[in-house]
């Protein structure tokens, strides 16, 4: 009975959703925007040779193997797809010193899942390259789908997940989460005292989808994302990209 009436909410909260994107979604999409940067990037690098170093992407990376760089994963699980999908894999914390320089680091919505978000910046930053550039795409600490994942424990999460998210969403999501620096201006302080010159944090305010399950709850957190977008309330963000440059010595 209950598993039909979410699938119920998830149909109208679909509907609404491709009736009206900008609403729901908003004009700007983290996701898109991240590809968008991280492709430009890589253009500006050429031909190459050069090292791209992807933190926590397993075997979901955010790109495919490339003639013009060196592709290096990172991260604390491995499975046989790693040592396949990447051209090296490594199999530590972010939070550890790491060993491999790169000329650009890059992570998706893995930075909520490290307990100190601060040593692991350090340590990206020191495996930069002179020059190096980094970009990550990191939830809002702050917004109601943060805030209850960190309300009801992991444990709960987890259970949660599987009850009111599709399938496909429950197998990717669970991990624990921290949220550590994970808000707008703790993250802002964090990056500027790595690069005060060349560091930029784009904030957006989506996340709608978490809150599928139940059609007025969905329109509460639509309304809210909006509402926060247009007084520009960056600390309720859902998402932030956020880039920064090494600078040279």
């Amino acid at each position: 009975m209950l598993k039909h009436f979410i699938r119920i909410n998830w149909r109208i909260s679909d509907y609404f959703m491709n009736k009206f994107p900008n609403f729901c979604i908003g004009p700007r999409k983290a996701q898109v925007d991240f590809k968008r940067l991280l492709e430009k990037l890589i253009e500006k690098r050429g031909s190459g040779p050069f090292t791209i170093l992807e933190i926590g992407g397993i075997d979901r990376p955010c790109l495919k193997k490339d003639p013009r760089y060196r592709y290096v994963g990172l991260d604390v699980e491995v499975n046989d797809n790693c040592y396949q999908m990447y051209d090296e894999f490594y199999v530590q914390s972010v939070e550890e010193p790491i060993l491999v320089k790169a000329d650009l680091i890059i992570s998706k919505a893995v930075l909520e899942h490290v307990p100190n978000v601060s040593i692991s910046f350090q340590r990206m930053y020191d495996s930069l390259n002179e020059g190096g550039e980094m970009l990550h795409l990191v939830p809002g600490g702050h917004h109601p789908y943060s805030l209850a994942t960190k309300f009801v424990g992991h444990k709960w999460q987890r259970k949660l997940i599987h009850l009111l998210l599709p399938p496909k969403a429950a197998q990717v999501l669970g991990y624990k989460a921290y949220y550590n620096l994970c808000s707008y201006s703790q993250m802002k302080r964090l990056v500027s005292s790595l690069s005060p010159e060349n560091a930029n944090i784009i904030p957006y305010w989506a996340a709608v989808g978490y809150f599928r399950f139940f059609f007025p709850l969905f329109l509460i957190i639509a309304s809210l994302n909006r509402i926060c977008e247009v007084f520009c309330l960056r600390q309720l963000a859902s998402y932030m990209v956020i880039y920064l440059k090494k600078r040279y010595s």
